[in-house]
């Protein structure tokens, strides 16, 4: 059957005639559709809205895989339907709001303290400096002479200098013996 409302309609039902129906709009006027619309509409109505209101927050972007986005719209279609429920029992609560809240306890996260590690170095600890230094492993292991701007900020040479050291390798040479 083709039926023109805002534009052309076309449908097929086995369980519906060609048969008009009287149907008033908001305004009150009085109008004949056709009744395989009118069932139609009576029971798409909540799917439209949950289709109006997924359109509005929708979780999916351009940038996920197509089975991610088949996730999250499946996540927002449960969000939106026990938003729905929650809202029917308990009193009002926008979707907005209700969807912050369950995202919120799903993240919350006790706040675990790590246990302190301590550092191979023994609390010894790289410095950047101004002036390059010569790195004290490569000049006497290797023989040969490397520049670097990092130093123990513990350890001093002889003279009370501080001792050049190439990150990370030299460095941590160094503090292993």
């Amino acid at each position: 059957m083709k039926w023109r409302d805002k534009r052309n309609v076309l449908s097929i039902s086995t369980a519906h005639g060609p048969d008009m129906t009287d149907t008033t709009n908001k305004r009150g006027t009085v109008t004949k559709k056709p009744s395989m619309i009118v069932a139609y509409n009576k029971g798409m109505g909540g799917i439209d809205k949950s289709d109006q209101m997924l359109s509005y927050y929708s979780s999916p972007r351009k940038s996920l895989r197509w089975n991610m986005k088949i996730f999250f719209h499946l996540m927002d279609i449960a969000l939106w339907n026990s938003a729905y429920i929650f809202s029917k029992l308990s009193g009002k609560m926008t979707y907005l709001s209700f969807r912050d809240v369950i995202i919120k306890h799903f993240i919350q996260m006790e706040q675990v303290q790590r246990p302190f590690r301590a550092s191979s170095s023994g609390g010894h600890l790289p410095v950047k400096v101004q002036k390059r230094l010569r790195c004290k492993i490569c000049r006497v292991e290797q023989q040969k002479r490397k520049d670097t701007f990092y130093a123990c900020s513990v350890c001093k040479d002889k003279d009370n200098k501080l001792i050049g050291l190439c990150m990370p390798i030299c460095f941590n040479k160094f503090h292993e013996k």
